[in-house]
């Protein structure tokens, strides 16, 4: 999947189409209501969660609505042309969803090895959202969890 997104940044640059990729992580409602695990289907009722890795490793959730905000946002900023604007606040097609290995690849990615939070920006091709639009308000993990009880 990687590979197919290099390739299509790649010739979006080569033939000169302006661009802003926007760029999130774990979206709020497809992650925090399963409580980060890749095999459910729905939110978890039996009390049970496993914890991948040793528990400490941070990740990255993003609202929904926050994507949206920031991506509005930056239609018209010339600050964002021609990057890739990365949403790292504090970020499934029902007829298509994705296999399950393919999720826990990411969910080891992201629980076992960090991977989300790891990342330096550089600005010749990349701003990072909560930097640039520092008056949006954006929909924290605890706000979010807090509507699931």
């Amino acid at each position: 999947m990687l590979a197919h997104k290099l390739v299509l940044r790649q010739a979006m640059r080569e033939k000169g189409i302006p661009h802003t990729i926007v760029c999130n992580f774990f979206f709020h409602g497809f992650y925090l209501p399963r409580l980060g695990q890749a095999e459910a289907t729905s939110a978890h009722t039996d009390g049970k969660v496993f914890i991948s890795g040793d528990g400490n490793t941070k990740a990255i959730f993003v609202n929904e609505v926050d994507v949206a905000k920031y991506t509005i946002r930056s239609v018209d900023d010339p600050v964002t042309l021609n990057k890739v604007l990365k949403i790292k606040t504090w970020c499934v097609r029902a007829d298509s969803p994705f296999p399950l290995n393919f999720q826990l690849a990411i969910a080891h990615s992201a629980f076992i090895n960090g991977d989300q939070t790891n990342l330096e920006i550089d600005p010749v091709v990349g701003v990072e959202a909560s930097v640039l639009y520092a008056d949006l308000k954006y929909i924290t993990v605890d706000e979010f969890l807090s509507n699931l009880v």
